[in-house]
């Protein structure tokens, strides 16, 4: 039996890959690939990382053991958690995993593209208009210095040197870079490296739906659907922005200099630090940055493109209303 465990990071393309394999579980078992649906089902497996926090097995644990008790050939797990785990909780993983064949894949992200990512998905994410603007003052005046997620991106590649501690040669180091990836589809990438081609027959006609950036105000237009508790709309104004190109990112809004001093770091560390597997860009140009604006015009921009928006979904509902009573007169008669 064969395990197979992607371990991340965030930030490159785990939930499409998830999404992708749970969609396709019944296919891949019948090719002998099992990715396992546990107790929270869940298309990630981020529960077995819970249970290794807490240093006990619970039921994904004991799930898991069930499959492999029948012993497929070949199991997947995916949990971008896994690359937060402490060098212990990764030495418990190999206990309790306790299997003789076990390679570990990860996507790393060039450390300048992680830090402006991570910063747009915390703006996106913020409960409150007080939290938004917390992070985006932040993100805007806290010089580059004192910003510790300038650190944490340029940084981010030691979770790789943690786990070469328990696996050593059986981890596969993948760049987040479409350039080199095997017919620069990530899906495609990840089988070919795991060895795995033989699913690729199954799921070669899907396409991963790739997220689409929406610029700043639509960043703070979808956190005020998230803390209004409007998840349904937001997915629903998420896609209408990705349609339409005026609201998409069309460049880096952190400032240059953060994100080159993340990516100069991160060159230096992997330099003393590089791990077995050498990690490699195709491109090397920091791009520059078109910056952030004002907050009063990003909240004033935002509330505008809310207000249309729902204006637009009243419009529909009432046209609709209109069909449905223009039916409703017609069975009557």
């Amino acid at each position: 039996m064969n395990i197979y465990v992607h371990i991340g990071s965030d930030k490159t393309g785990s939930t499409a890959i998830q999404s992708i394999l749970s969609q396709h579980r019944s296919h891949l078992r019948s090719l002998g690939i099992e990715y396992p649906r546990l107790s929270d089902k869940q298309d990630h497996h981020e529960s077995l990382v819970h249970e290794l926090r807490a240093g006990q097995k619970g039921e994904s644990w004991h799930d898991l053991e069930k499959i492999f008790s029948k012993s497929p050939s070949h199991v997947i797990l995916s949990a971008e958690a896994f690359c937060t785990l402490k060098r212990e909780e990764i030495k418990r993983f190999k206990e309790w995993l306790n299997q003789p064949n076990v390679k570990i894949i990860a996507y790393l992200r060039r450390a300048d593209e992680y830090l402006e990512s991570g910063i747009l998905q915390r703006l996106k994410s913020a409960k409150s208009l007080s939290s938004f603007k917390q992070q985006y003052f932040t993100a805007k005046y806290l010089p580059t210095i004192f910003d510790p997620y300038v650190f944490n991106a340029a940084f981010k590649v030691r979770f790789i040197k943690k786990w070469e501690r328990s696996y050593q040669t059986s981890i596969i180091v993948r760049p987040y870079d479409k350039a080199q990836w095997e017919k620069q589809d990530l899906i495609y990438d990840l089988l070919i490296k795991l060895g795995l081609s033989a699913a690729l027959n199954i799921i070669k006609s899907t396409k991963i739906n790739r997220n689409v950036t929406p610029n700043i105000a639509g960043i703070y237009a979808t956190s005020i659907l998230s803390r209004n508790r409007l998840l349904g709309l937001r997915h629903q104004f998420s896609e209408a922005l990705a349609r339409d190109s005026k609201f998409v990112k069309k460049g880096a809004l952190l400032s240059w200099k953060k994100r080159a001093t993340a990516r100069a770091l991160a060159t230096i560390y992997l330099r003393f630090r590089q791990p077995s597997k050498k990690i490699e860009f195709s491109h090397d140009e920091t791009p520059k940055s078109e910056g952030l604006p004002k907050l009063a015009n990003v909240i004033g921009e935002a509330e505008d493109i809310i207000a249309a928006y729902l204006l637009e979904i009243n419009k529909k509902k009432v046209r609709l209303k209109r069909r449905v009573n223009r039916l409703s007169e017609k069975l009557d008669k």
